[in-house]
């Protein structure tokens, strides 16, 4: 992700080199039509404006250009971001599951344990010679 990033931050520095190169064309070709206006060559100064005018093109496609790169990058952004949500996510459900199985088998353990008090049969008491069992009164 991050060698993508670097990528494109590369890619972003060109654009804006080759975006500055064709504005200082820009900027000669106006003067230079300036120079024939002054000079009466009509023609000649039409030329300049029309390689003026094709400089500009250019500049808006680059604009166009480093605009998708950067819409690029915000969509990898968001798509590592959900990537680190979900799997985050899978931690907690997997975390949990390993709980809720703890917590089960120490009931089932309990569940056991208890089971042989409460399915014995009740044994009679005995008790030594001479002596009565005494019930509550009711």
């Amino acid at each position: 992700m991050k060698s993508l990033n670097l990528t494109f931050n590369y890619d972003v520095q060109t654009l804006e080199k080759k975006e500055k190169v064709l504005l200082k064309k820009v900027t000669v070709e106006v003067e230079r039509a300036k120079e024939f206006t002054r000079a009466k060559n009509k023609r000649a100064a039409i030329q300049c404006l029309k390689r003026k005018s094709l400089y500009e093109q250019q500049v808006e496609q680059l604009g166009n250009f480093q605009l998708c790169i950067h819409d690029q990058m915000i969509l990898l952004e968001g798509a590592k971001s959900t990537t680190e949500t979900v799997d985050a996510l899978r931690t907690g459900a997997a975390a949990m599951k390993a709980l809720q199985k703890d917590e089960l088998e120490g009931a089932e353990l309990e569940e056991q344990l208890l089971q042989p008090a409460t399915t014995a049969p009740s044994a009679p008491i005995h008790l030594p010679t001479g002596r009565q069992q005494v019930r509550p009164a009711a």
